[in-house]
């Protein structure tokens, strides 16, 4: 998902901040596939494999929350800006009536 925001920013400093962000997603998810690689027999190595997996887990989790610096729209578009909406339109008045000949 960080190298379609990547590739999708418009400005430089969010695409190198993902690019980045998505080599540390790649390296931490290829550290947790060697974890799940090596089999322990040793109830302590195994119960430090699971910590360090927790660990690259939550490292992962963090990975994936990291925010943008610039906003998601562009704040000059007036349509998406806190402009104040003109005042609701009034019903037009109805002309007046001509007084009639007998009066």
């Amino acid at each position: 998902m960080t190298r379609l925001r990547a590739t999708l920013s418009t400005s430089p400093v969010d695409k190198a901040i993902a690019d980045k962000v998505s080599d540390a997603q790649r390296s931490l998810q290829a550290a947790l596939r060697l974890c799940d690689s090596r089999r322990e027999t040793d109830p302590l190595v195994r119960r430090r494999m699971a910590a360090t997996r927790r660990d690259i887990e939550q490292a992962l989790g963090a990975m994936s929350s990291v925010r943008r610096v610039t906003p998601l729209f562009d704040q000059t578009d007036p349509d998406l800006t806190d402009v104040p909406s003109p005042p609701p339109r009034r019903k037009p008045e109805p002309p007046a009536t001509a007084p009639s000949p007998e009066e």
